[in-house]
């Protein structure tokens, strides 16, 4: 599967339990021996200035199942960054239905994951792939 967002998303959430939902891909049911990769890309973070630190942590969903962190992008004062972020997963779901799903949540201040339709001088779109390993 293959899933993407061109629309900048708000991390508003400041746990990983009530996580800003960035992008969710397709349910899909695998055959519960194949391995699959997932990969989620944001072209742009925008962690906000805080003067006690601020950071945008991007978890790994299976439906309502928190999997881990799969990206982090932080400051370590009172600055704001933007940076790229990109994580990637290898797992061996169960023959059951699985829904990935990436969301975030923020520390401090409001965090953004910048998106777009790419072109000249435009950000590209946030993505979440999920592929089958040979």
């Amino acid at each position: 599967d293959y899933v993407e967002v061109t629309s900048s998303v708000s991390v508003t959430a400041t746990t990983a339990a009530t996580a800003t939902t960035i992008i969710t891909a397709a349910p899909f049911t695998p055959n519960g021996t194949d391995s699959y990769r997932v990969v989620f890309e944001c072209p742009d973070v925008t962690v906000a200035a805080n003067a006690g630190g601020n950071a945008c942590v991007f978890h790994l969903y299976d439906g309502v199942t928190n999997l881990g962190r799969i990206a982090n992008a932080s400051t370590g004062g009172a600055s704001a960054v933007n940076v790229p972020v990109m994580g990637s997963r290898r797992l061996i779901p169960t023959n059951a239905s699985h829904t990935y799903s990436v969301r975030a949540h923020r520390t401090n201040a409001i965090c953004t994951a910048g998106a777009g339709a790419g072109g000249a001088d435009v950000l590209f779109p946030i993505t979440l792939r999920v592929v089958r390993l040979p």
